[in-house]
């Protein structure tokens, strides 16, 4: 089919067909043509004789906003003129649609240079330009090349006279959108947010900040309150209850009270208020985005940043709080403490003893005797508010009532009332007194008739007949009774029984010798009446020896005797 020769410079070209790379026209290695590629002039002139083109739209986009430079499509070309100066320069095709003259550049080996960029630049005539190289490595019939080229080849535009005042219209309307965000930014940042909070805990927290003197330190402004979605008084008497009141209940006086978060992050000053305060509807907000609502990072901050902004504020209040500058952290004034604390004291050991005595509204009897009652001629919360020797020895009666009301088991009257209507709780404790007393004497003549019931016991089985007689007898010291002095105590009976031994011993010993004498006297009498038949005399004999025989020498004496006066 050859010979085959360049379209630009006519010299003749080498058929190539290689098994690495598809099959082309190459000229000789010392050709002399530097001209365009068969595809750039055939695009050319494709362009002049079918008269149609996809122009690419052109559309700025930023920050989610876009502005439309030319809304591209497929167009019908009015005329199409190749390769005519245009200008400063000249462009590969220039066509017209719709009395809108555009440039048309192909790119097949080189892009546009940014010297022709810059002369187009200055001109009023758009360009766009088409990118062939995506075609070049495919093998595609001509329809296929044809529609590649004027409709599906990658363009873009190199130059829109209208794309600079878009661009700046598109950012004014960025700029305003950024300006309408921050605005509606900031009103959520600082939008009064009214989350629930339990107003009865709140009710109580105002109650102790009052007993404290501490009502005037809430509703400070600080930076960072956005955080919070009750209002400033809620939040700061939380803190403070939080970190003033309850530590210095809890902890006697001459700690050191420092105000930390809780573990294990000691910094973070707002893990210990109600969670349920905070909102959160908010969040860790870029930077930029703070600074189209008008705040930095810092002013933004975080819950932490408002508690320790309103705990810096306090003290700079006179005895609240101090800075320790070595441990870094905010601290209780230890005069703050005290006055807390001792005031705590009082209505707790007052609340104690009222309970005990029963009485009615004790809260509303601790606030009036607290303010109302002279103790020397000062009022109970102005003695704890002040400490000292005053308070100590008012301190001191209150226990003494607190012993009485909570003794069960002791006797303990105390006639100081101190003002408080305790007279019910004094009978109660008087009546449980008499009644100890009752039942220990009803014990203590329990256990003196058991006594005594046992020593008349034991005597009457060691001593028989001898018992009554024996019990009615008075002690070694002639104070009772045995039976009356056994039943007084039990080492008296202990002692009783010992003496009752030796009685039981003696009068065994006694019936012993009667015994045995009694069987002297009738061995005598058998051996008298075996002598004589004179029953007058041998009675004569006995009334006259019986007596007298009280063991076996006296019988044989008495019978030796008797032998004798029978001769």
């Amino acid at each position: 089919m050859g010979p085959f020769h360049c379209l630009e410079c006519n010299e003749a070209l080498l058929y190539r067909q290689s098994r690495r790379a598809r099959t082309h026209f190459a000229h000789r290695p010392d050709t002399k043509c530097t001209g365009e590629t068969a595809l750039h002039l055939y695009a050319k002139a494709l362009l002049a004789q079918v008269r149609e083109f996809t122009f690419t739209p052109l559309v700025l986009s930023q920050a989610g906003l876009q502005e439309v430079v030319f809304e591209g499509g497929r167009f019908k070309l009015d005329a199409v003129s190749i390769e005519a100066d245009q200008f400063s320069f000249r462009p590969d095709a220039t066509v017209m649609v719709a009395g809108q003259a555009f440039a048309i550049e192909f790119k097949v080996s080189h892009a546009v240079t940014e010297e022709k960029q810059s002369k187009v630049a200055a001109t009023p005539l758009p360009m766009i330009e088409v990118d062939l190289n995506s075609i070049r490595s495919t093998q595609i019939n001509a329809d296929e090349l044809d529609t590649a080229i004027l409709h599906q080849a990658a363009r873009a535009w190199v130059h829109h006279p209208e794309r600079a005042a878009r661009q700046r219209r598109l950012d004014e309307r960025v700029a305003a959108e950024k300006k309408e965000r921050g605005r509606r930014l900031r009103y959520h940042i600082e939008k009064k947010v009214r989350l629930p909070f339990n107003r009865d805990a709140h009710q109580e927290t105002l109650g102790l900040l009052e007993d404290a003197g501490l009502l005037d330190f809430i509703g400070v402004p600080v930076d960072c309150a956005h955080w919070f979605g009750v209002g400033l008084p809620v939040w700061q008497a939380a803190v403070l209850d939080t970190y003033v009141i309850r530590p210095s209940m809890q902890f006697t006086p001459g700690s050191r009270l420092k105000i930390r978060g809780d573990w294990p992050d000691y910094q973070a000053l707002a893990n210990r208020l109600p969670q349920a305060m905070i909102r959160p509807d908010l969040s860790a907000y870029r930077p930029k985005t703070l600074e189209s609502a008008g705040y930095s990072a810092a002013s933004f901050g975080n819950p932490d940043h408002a508690v320790h902004y309103y705990l810096a504020h306090l003290c700079g209040e006179p005895g609240l709080l101090y800075w320790d500058k070595d441990e870094e952290t905010f601290c209780v004034e230890p005069e703050v403490h005290g006055r807390i604390y001792r005031r705590q004291e009082l209505r707790q050991k007052l609340a104690r003893i009222l309970q005990a005595a029963n009485a009615p509204n004790i809260d509303d009897v601790v606030d009036r005797w607290l303010n109302k009652f002279n103790a020397g001629g000062r009022s109970p919360a102005a003695l704890a508010a002040e400490g000292g020797d005053a308070y100590r020895l008012l301190l001191e009666r209150v226990d003494r009532l607190l012993r009485m009301a909570e003794a069960r088991y002791e006797t303990c009257l105390i006639e100081d009332f101190c003002g408080l209507p305790l007279q019910p709780l004094y009978d109660q404790r008087l009546a449980e007194k008499q009644n100890r007393e009752a039942k220990a004497a009803r014990k203590l003549a329990e256990a003196a008739a058991e006594r005594q019931r046992i020593i008349c016991a034991l005597a009457e089985e060691e001593l028989g007949a001898e018992a009554q007689a024996w019990l009615d007898e008075f002690t070694a010291g002639g104070g009772a009774s045995f039976r009356d002095w056994a039943s007084e105590s039990d080492e008296n009976l202990t002692m009783a029984r010992s003496e009752l031994r030796r009685a039981a011993a003696a009068r065994k010993a006694r019936l012993a010798a009667a015994e045995a004498r009694a069987d002297l006297h009738r061995q005598l009498e058998e051996a008298v009446f075996a002598s004589t038949t004179d029953r007058q005399w041998a009675e004569l004999f006995l009334k006259s020896w019986q007596g007298k025989c009280d063991s076996p020498a006296k019988l044989k004496d008495i019978r030796a005797l008797l032998k004798k006066s029978r001769r």
